[in-house]
């Protein structure tokens, strides 16, 4: 076996150690940077900053006597009509292919359990339950949510299914409805819609900015 002598392995480690400074002193120039090559510049030679469009806030749409309120999206292209009475906002989507309507006032001790109830007996009796929403809220005030099926007569008069999805919330003894009614839509895998819900409507997307924009009468300022 052969042996390096150490004069050898001292030179090998010599030359080594002066590569690696090379290296660093090279790696160092290029972390470090250079001298500030951009010319001076007094505000006006760049020309105007860039001007984006502005933000359009959304409008706020308030009860009769004030006690609640709700923004809605009057600029958004999917919704096509608004209609307005004293406690209730109307909104169509897709020139009535669906609708997302919010109605308010006192709730009389009822809970939101009970409005839902007494309004679905009103306007949809032979609606059948499909689900109840967990942790259901309406601006962020738990209350009650329920997903039912219906089955309205088109024009020709055959039954076509549709999906009501229905939330409310009591607040000071003032109660606020939210109502989405659209057409039955399973969501499937490659499907442009592909939310994950069980609520099988588009309308159900929609209503999320509404629902969690509502506010009461003494609410802190959000």
């Amino acid at each position: 076996m052969q042996h390096t002598s150490h004069t050898k392995v001292i030179s090998i480690l010599v030359v080594a150690l002066v590569v690696a400074a090379g290296a660093f002193v090279l790696i160092s120039k290029l972390l470090t940077p250079g001298g500030n090559t951009t010319p001076t510049c007094d505000p006006t030679c760049g020309g105007p900053p860039p001007v984006g469009k502005p933000v359009e806030a959304k409008p706020r749409f308030y009860s009769s006597d004030k006690s609640w309120s709700v923004e809605y999206p009057a600029h958004d292209s999917v919704f096509t009509s608004f209609k307005k009475s004293s406690d209730q906002l109307y909104a169509e989507l897709g020139n009535g292919a669906a609708i997302i309507a919010v109605n308010g006032g006192d709730s009389g001790g009822k809970t939101p359990e009970q409005v839902v109830q007494t309004w679905l007996s009103s306007k949809f009796p032979d609606a059948r339950p499909s689900y109840q929403i967990a942790h259901a809220e309406v601006g962020y005030t738990p209350g009650y949510g329920a997903v039912y099926d219906v089955y309205p007569q088109s024009t020709s008069g055959a039954a076509v299914h549709y999906r009501l999805v229905l939330l409310c919330a009591v607040k000071n003894n003032t109660y606020v409805l939210v109502v989405g009614l659209g057409a039955y839509r399973p969501f499937t895998r490659g499907d442009p819609l592909n939310h994950p819900s069980g609520a099988s409507t588009a309308v159900a997307i929609f209503m999320d900015g509404i629902v969690n924009s509502v506010e009461w009468k003494g609410d802190p300022v959000r």
